[in-house]
């Protein structure tokens, strides 16, 4: 007998056994019971399965919202740290501008020192040169006496007496002209450093006129600064909050999914 012949055999007993307990109504019964039994397990076994593949996806979707709630606890906390940021950079930058302001201010006020002194110097030069003038006017009418005295000499030559005389006058005028002289000589001296002063004090105003637009350039790239950080910060801010929304909607997901899961 082959393999085929006898499974083909136990199938024949096996039919020819259920149509006899079919034929007996106690074994039809308990048949019947047994199917039905198989049924509401297989169906049993079929919920079984789809509480677990659902308890499954809700625990991927409770890891996938935990993830996510992670990721925007570090967005919170990568704002958090460039808000701090921003608001050192503000106050630095606050602070340098107050800097500027006071060297601004101070270089404001050396400049109108040197002004007023280049205003006293420029008088004082004017008070030289009418000095210088009238030294050289002095010295002009020291040679004209001189020269009437040599005339008066000449006129008087015959007598000692008109001699002496006319000698002390040539000497007094040339006396007097050397003094003219060196009063001259020593206003131009004066007229020259009154005139150095002033070209250092013009270069002196002209330096700090330049630093103070340079700083005065420099505040205004501060604020422009400030107001760029102010609106970087308002952005900043608007995004912690939104960070903040969607970190209370993935916990209150979370949750939910949570009390599902525990109700499966």
């Amino acid at each position: 007998m082959t393999v085929r012949q006898a499974l083909q055999k136990i199938i024949d007993e096996k039919e020819k056994a259920e149509s006899a307990a079919y034929k007996d109504p106690e074994c039809a019964v308990e048949m019947a019971k047994a199917l039905e039994y198989g049924k509401e397990r297989e169906k049993a076994q079929q919920s079984l399965e789809a509480k677990t593949k659902e308890e499954k996806a809700i625990e991927a979707e409770i890891t996938k919202l935990k993830q996510k709630l992670d990721e925007v606890r570090k967005e919170k906390e990568t704002a958090q740290i460039l808000a701090t940021l921003k608001d050192a950079a503000e106050k630095t930058s606050f602070q340098r501008a107050r800097g500027l302001e006071k060297k601004a201010t101070k270089i404001a006020a050396e400049k109108k020192s040197s002004c007023e002194a280049l205003e006293k110097a420029d008088r004082s030069c004017e008070a030289c040169s009418k000095e210088a003038a009238e030294h050289e006017t002095a010295a002009l009418q020291a040679s004209k006496n001189r020269v009437a005295a040599e005339r008066k000499m000449q006129e008087k030559e015959g007598g000692t007496r008109g001699m002496t005389e006319a000698k002390a006058a040539v000497k007094q005028a040339c006396s007097e002209r050397s003094a003219a002289e060196r009063r001259v000589e020593e206003a131009k001296k004066a007229l020259q450093a009154l005139q150095e002063s002033v070209r250092s004090a013009s270069a002196d105003a002209r330096n700090r006129s330049v630093r103070r637009a340079e700083a005065e350039e420099k505040l205004k790239g501060l604020r422009r600064s400030q107001d760029s950080a102010q609106e970087k910060l308002q952005e900043l801010s608007q995004q912690v909050k939104k960070a903040e929304d969607e970190r209370k909607a993935a916990e209150k997901a979370a949750a939910e999914a949570q009390m599902l899961a525990e109700s499966v």
